[in-house]
């Protein structure tokens, strides 16, 4: 039996984007990963990368 009641799903939050880019940066699971960015350690592409997202959810 599982220790938690409930999951909710959200939107991102542009706070939420500090941690994607921290968890990209552990090797292990990006070897395990089936699909890597190439520029996973180069944090303006990721930020502009997650800012092009953010910008056409909300254009949607």
């Amino acid at each position: 039996m599982s220790n938690f009641e409930s999951i909710t799903m959200r939107e991102v939050e542009s706070s939420d984007l500090e941690t994607f880019y921290e968890h990209q940066l552990d090797q292990e699971a990006t070897r395990m990963a089936a699909f890597a960015s190439n520029d996973q350690k180069d944090k303006v592409a990721v930020d502009a990368r997650w800012d092009r997202i953010l910008r056409s959810e909300r254009s949607s």
